[in-house]
């Protein structure tokens, strides 16, 4: 499932074969991003371009149909002040020494680390295991491909026009094989073009273009 589309669905109760809009889903995915930066109903109203009012009632219904999320964070909020550090799921721990702080202002810095530094922490170890996986699996085969950088949980492979399918393959055995840390399934979408400036909702070839330059063909 997408989970910005499902927590939409979920909020207001609509049915499994409901088509959503791009606004719909935005909404859900600056809510799921932002509550865990201590997003308030102001900065989602901005935002979004809606309403306070509306911004409040949509954050209202998103803890009324989804209370564990609640309960996680006030969690993770006690945590941090009682032990002054946090564990992800792959057991990393971030310290957050701010969590003792009786100033409120480190307090609530605090609270949002202890929220967000959980799940940063458990997709870029996730990203990390795909990516060793990847990189043996690239040179078992003996593939000419490479694996260029990650942009957030993308990863940007250089792959010859011979060997994309054989690639596109090994990336979504090495990305959605369960790992032991966190054993869900997990769905890798694969899309191939020229360049990653073409790609997806990407600005490079505009911002370039702007400044005066010019990728090669």
């Amino acid at each position: 499932m997408d989970i910005h589309s499902e927590t939409y669905r979920r909020i207001y109760d609509l049915p499994d074969d409901y088509v959503f809009t791009k606004l719909e889903r935005r909404k859900a995915k600056t809510i799921n991003f932002g509550l865990v930066y201590g997003m308030t109903p102001i900065g989602l109203a901005r935002g979004l371009g809606i309403t306070i009012e509306e911004a409040t009632t949509f954050m209202n219904l998103y803890f009324k149909r989804m209370p564990n999320i609640a309960r996680w964070m006030d969690k993770q909020k006690l945590l941090v002040k009682r032990d002054g550090y946090v564990v992800s799921v792959f057991g990393r721990k971030r310290r957050i020494p701010n969590g003792f702080s009786d100033r409120w202002g480190d307090i609530g810095r605090a609270e949002r680390q202890a929220m967000n530094s959980p799940i940063q922490s458990c997709a870029a170890d996730y990203t990390y295991v795909g990516l060793i996986r990847l990189r043996r699996a690239i040179l078992e085969t003996k593939l000419e491909g490479k694996i260029v950088h990650t942009v957030h949980d993308c990863v940007v492979t250089d792959t010859p026009r011979t060997e994309v399918d054989e690639m596109v393959g090994l990336i979504k055995t090495a990305f959605e094989t369960p790992v032991k840390a966190m054993p869900i399934d997990m769905k890798v979408d694969v899309e191939i073009n020229k360049r990653w400036g073409e790609q997806n909702e990407s600005r490079l070839e505009e911002i370039l273009t702007n400044v005066g330059l010019k990728l090669a063909a």
